[in-house]
């Protein structure tokens, strides 16, 4: 405590100053009703302890507030980082996983900001592209292979009505437009059914006929369309196998009917003008002192020689066996042209047959009897040696 007359420091329980003697009373009294004076030195002296005593907490509160603050900012930065992180997490999620190797088309599953113009352009829906167009060449290859197609499938549904009307017994010969006859396939047959057994090929392409007869027994037939008028129908519907059959057919039920040498089926059946024997024809060069002699020699056999055809088979003798050896299974040939010729009609092979002589002849269309000459020396009255 100070005293307010003189100034100096006085006992708290003092009545009156040590120093002036001025007792405490008049100084209170004095506080009150005049302008309270201090020096700088006694005012800093009394209030410096004052000030720092207010100070402290003020600096405390900001110091806190400041704390706060900074925890309040950390909080949002540490929030924000992981909205984002979540974000990030959702967005590589949608996006479809690419892998090696994989290629990304261009504009699929772009999150990339675009162009309000892009966006726009992307939107609007173009057309496909046109294929480039084909060459003439690729056109002709696609039609082709279009048309085998078809071809095949009305093979197969063909094929398949074949066979069912096959097994109900709808057929004299149910394969006698696949498969190449022989004189063992029709031998048990009578006129009549051959009659109708070369009739049936023509039915087969839809042909229609004049004889009421047989317009109506076709008729009965599940697999029978009858389309085409029989002015209409060319001989060019048969495959070149069905008209070898026919004239297979037709030969022998000539031959049981007594007409051997004329043809009274539609495909005119030709007769053949030459004197073809039965028998072993064996390479022409094993005779005699022939200095081209073959070991392994090349043998076609006749046999069931008919006014329109023949059937034959080849083989070829095996020196280490002493046997014959079949290299070309038997069938059927026809005479051709002017019936000088025959031709076997094969799905693989086409053998065609000359005579140049009574004795002799050739065969070309079969790789190893080719350029060969045929003999046969069993023919009454000539033999040779």
């Amino acid at each position: 405590m100070y005293c307010g007359n003189c100034g100096n420091r006085i006992p708290d329980d003092s009545s009156f100053c040590p120093e002036c003697g001025t007792p405490l009373e008049d100084m209170h009294e004095k506080k009150q009703g005049e302008t309270y004076f201090k020096s700088k030195k006694y005012q800093y002296e009394e209030d410096e302890p004052e000030k720092k005593s207010s100070v402290l907490p003020v600096l405390i509160t900001c110091v806190g507030c400041l704390i706060v603050v900074g925890i309040i900012i950390i909080g949002f930065m540490i929030l924000g980082n992981t909205k984002g992180d979540e974000t990030a997490q959702a967005e590589s999620a949608s996006e479809p996983q690419v892998q090696v190797g994989e290629e990304v088309q261009a504009g699929e599953n772009d999150t990339e900001a675009k162009d309000p113009d892009e966006v726009e352009k992307t939107d609007i829906v173009e057309p496909e592209e046109t294929p480039e167009s084909l060459s003439p060449e690729e056109i002709q290859a696609a039609e082709k292979a279009e048309a085998q197609a078809k071809a095949k499938a009305e093979a197969e549904a063909k094929a398949k009505a074949d066979a069912q009307a096959a097994a109900a017994g709808e057929y004299v010969i149910a394969n006698s437009s696949t498969v190449t006859l022989t004189q063992a396939d029709i031998s048990s047959l009578s006129a009549d059914q051959l009659r109708l057994a070369i009739n049936e090929i023509y039915a087969r392409h839809g042909r229609m006929f004049k004889d009421q007869e047989l317009q109506a027994y076709f008729n009965g037939k599940s697999w029978y369309q009858g389309t085409i008028q029989p002015d209409a129908f060319q001989e060019s519907m048969l495959s070149a196998l069905e008209r070898q059959n026919i004239q297979l057919i037709s030969a022998r039920k000539d031959s049981l009917t007594g007409q051997a040498g004329t043809s009274s089926n539609s495909a005119g059946a030709v007769v053949g003008n030459v004197s073809l024997y039965p028998g072993d024809y064996h390479d022409i060069r094993i005779y005699g002192d022939n200095p081209e002699r073959v070991n392994n020699y090349v043998t076609v056999v006749i046999s069931n020689v008919t006014s329109t055809g023949f059937d034959f088979k080849i083989t070829r003798y095996n020196t280490q066996t002493n046997n014959y050896d079949v290299i070309f299974r038997s069938h059927t040939a026809v005479f051709t042209g002017n019936g000088t010729t025959a031709t076997y009609y094969g799905q693989q092979y086409t053998l065609n047959f000359s005579f140049p002589r009574i004795t002799e002849l050739t065969v070309t269309g079969f790789s190893d009897a080719e350029g060969i000459t045929f003999a046969n020396n069993g023919i009454p009255g000539h033999e040779f040696s």
